[in-house]
């Protein structure tokens, strides 16, 4: 399983951390024993993220989720994940941006693969 996230310090990116480390014992008692999380972010600032969620790691293991970092968000963007509202935009306010963001300015369509 391999989740692209966000930057290390985005709520939702947070959330999918914390969510793993909840779900880890039930997505391997059910076959997933590769998990993946893909951050766009420096090495450090992924650490850090992990760390702070005590999101266990350690592939070596076999228990633990591979943390994999993309700066530059280009495995995303190959995956057709959005980019947000205005994204190449330098001219604007990034605070403008967040706040377009928050009445839903360049949110794109989601999907999911659900057990039937």
């Amino acid at each position: 399983m391999l989740v692209l996230a966000t930057y290390a310090a985005d709520f939702n990116a947070i959330e999918y951390a914390q969510r793993l480390r909840y779900y880890m014992p039930d997505l391997q008692k059910r076959g997933i024993t590769k998990i993946g999380l893909i951050l766009n972010c420096e090495s450090e600032s992924a650490k850090r993220m992990v760390d702070l969620v005590d999101l266990d790691c350690d592939a070596t293991t076999g228990t633990g989720v591979e943390l994999m970092v993309d700066p530059t968000g280009k495995v995303g963007k190959a995956f057709g994940v959005g980019t947000g509202w205005r994204p190449d935009d330098t001219e604007m306010s990034p605070y403008l941006k967040l706040f377009g963001m928050l009445f839903g300015l360049g949110v794109s369509k989601c999907c999911a693969i659900t057990e039937e």
